[in-house]
């Protein structure tokens, strides 16, 4: 009998680690991984629009309803990059805590149509990145305060790998 109790433990241990975890939701594959980053082994991350799919055109699934619905915290860019976002959030009466990774940046413009629009393509500046990282590590800390430390020093290192990076690029212009 005993080992069928450890070896039921060993089976359930997973499921009971990621039940902890906060489930996150993010809309497209690079904040999934800033929101990894930060997040670390307290964040289940379920990303929506994948590395190869293009977030401006994107069509959403039942299972993305699925996931938005479950979700503590939605991860977006803003910055109209992912118009779907808004009216699925809506649609599923999702009661997540949302945050605009880009809030607080100062975007690039750009003439599309005839039009000046912002360039919601923000994450491109390394600057604006650990902007990104910072709203996602505060965000992460309104809905989950007893791991506030850990969001914290994750986004200490991220930030300094990025100034790194910084520091790499201007020695070369």
């Amino acid at each position: 009998m005993r080992p069928l109790i450890v070896v039921l433990m060993l089976l359930l241990s997973p499921l009971l680690s990621a039940a902890e975890r906060i489930k996150v939701v993010t809309s497209f594959s690079i904040l999934a991984d800033i929101t990894r980053q930060i997040g670390g082994d307290q964040v289940q991350v379920i990303n929506i629009v994948g590395p190869d799919s293009d977030a401006h055109v994107y069509e959403t699934t039942p299972d993305d309803a699925r996931h938005v619905l479950q979700a503590r915290l939605v991860v977006e860019n803003g910055l109209n990059f992912e118009p779907w976002l808004d009216r699925l959030i809506k649609t599923t009466g999702s009661q997540a805590h949302v945050i605009r990774a880009s809030q607080g940046i100062l975007a690039r413009t750009l003439e599309e149509e005839g039009q000046t629009i912002p360039d919601p393509h923000a994450w491109n500046s390394l600057a604006n990145a650990k902007i990104y990282a910072a709203n996602i590590a505060k965000a992460l800390e309104a809905v989950d305060p007893g791991n506030a430390q850990a969001y914290r020093s994750h986004l200490a290192a991220y930030q300094q790998q990025i100034d790194a990076l910084l520091a790499e690029v201007k020695k070369s212009f």
